[in-house]
């Protein structure tokens, strides 16, 4: 009995954590296809993106629930992993989507090529405070290539232990 309570000890914990990990990562990607299904409709719309490119022109296409500016979510990159306000001048508003992810902007003045389109992931929406949840930041390129933060500084430390393609 001691030795199965001894294995119990040291595995649960495990399997709940790859669960959670898991449901992040699934989460991530779900945004990912929402991300490029809204950049697809609007260039269909709108045409090709052109000048500066801004989360905000992408928005009008996103199927989400509603916008929240006052919650907090985990933020890896300005708070070195601690608590982001959805509305703290660096961000428009969390978007709150169907899976209960919250995604936001970097606001325009932050993109300074024009390039790409600096997207924050919460997969679960509110702040933990824990290690491995930080957020996930995509780039969305001018081009429609979605890539993450880690990717596109060859830095996978930026990218959060629970995500993979």
């Amino acid at each position: 009995m001691t030795i199965l309570a001894l294995i119990a000890t040291f595995t649960i914990p495990k399997i709940l954590a790859a669960q959670q990990n898991g449901s992040k990562n699934a989460k991530a990607k779900e945004v990912a296809g929402v991300i490029t299904q809204a950049a697809l409709v609007y260039q269909q719309k709108v045409g090709a993106f052109s000048g500066t490119m801004t989360g905000e022109v992408i928005a009008p296409y996103l199927n989400y629930v509603s916008i929240d500016t006052t919650s907090n979510f985990d933020d890896p990159v300005f708070t070195g992993g601690g608590a982001a306000t959805c509305n703290n001048g660096l961000y428009s508003g969390c978007y709150k989507l169907h899976n209960g992810a919250y995604l936001v902007f970097w606001r325009e003045d932050f993109n300074t090529t024009g390039n790409a389109v600096f997207i924050g992931i919460d997969p679960d929406g509110r702040y933990t405070g824990g290690s491995n949840d930080k957020a996930l930041w995509f780039l969305l390129h001018i081009n429609g290539r979605l890539e993450t933060w880690g990717t596109a500084w060859n830095d996978p430390a930026n990218d959060p232990d629970w995500f993979s393609w």
